[in-house]
């Protein structure tokens, strides 16, 4: 009896230790999150990964996360950042910098086209806007409107891999859709075409270079169209 008494008993301190040990590990964290800059970012997500203890960062990057167990990993993201994971070890305060590498950027391009059909090789200078969105490890959708001349509209929309050649330049492999459409005086003239892009580029932290081959799979205009070369620089904001 005095021997289950003691079992008992130990028993008791045992869980008690255990709780206590537990409670005392978890602890409040607050921090901020910035941008590259040092700029707070506004309506970040911070959330202890495998629980559902989360927090969006208020207008000055502050964020409070309740009960955090040392050991968890707080995954911090942000449309437009990569997200970034942190090991939790007890600390008060952790403040986050979302590095600017995968942001979504938009800008402005200039460029030229170099056409040949079966009667004739044309340049034809075009401009327009250009975007970035990225997804994930350095993949992009990049959506573009091209004004060419004063009679075509085309919009390219290519996937693009980065793959950085040193700390202020990338290369820019990629491929996609494109269409185009043309209109002039007479509706007779009017035609469009789609077809598949290929080409290469490099970028900096604004500047941008870019060439392009373009095959058409279909079309409805009136002449033979063989080739269809792009080249393009802009700038990024």
């Amino acid at each position: 009896m005095n021997q289950q008494i003691k079992l008992g008993k130990i028993n008791c301190i045992f869980f008690s230790l255990l709780l206590c040990s537990t409670i005392y590990a978890q602890k409040p964290v607050t921090g901020q999150v910035f941008d590259s800059k040092g700029e707070p970012i506004v309506g970040a997500s911070v959330h202890v990964k495998g629980t559902e203890i989360y927090s969006s960062t208020d207008l000055d990057g502050h964020y409070y996360l309740h009960d955090v167990i040392s050991g968890s990993d707080i995954e911090v993201a942000y449309i437009g950042y990569p997200e970034k994971k942190i090991k939790y070890q007890g600390q008060d305060t952790i403040n986050v910098a979302l590095g600017n590498n995968e942001r979504f950027k938009w800008g402005l391009t200039i460029g030229y086209m170099v056409k040949e059909s079966s009667s004739q090789e044309d340049v034809n200078f075009m401009g327009g806007f250009v975007f970035e969105i990225p997804l994930k490890n350095r993949f992009f959708i990049v959506p573009e409107l091209l004004f060419v001349d004063k009679n075509r509209i085309q919009v390219p929309i290519d996937l693009m891999k980065k793959i950085k050649l040193s700390n202020k330049v990338d290369l820019g492999l990629f491929s996609g859709l494109r269409t185009s459409y043309a209109w002039y005086e007479k509706f007779d003239n009017n035609y469009w075409n789609i077809g598949i892009n290929l080409g290469f580029g490099f970028s900096g932290s604004h500047f941008f270079y870019k060439t392009q081959y373009h095959y058409i799979l279909a079309t409805q205009a009136n002449y033979d169209v063989r080739n269809l070369g792009y080249v393009s620089i802009g700038y990024l904001f």
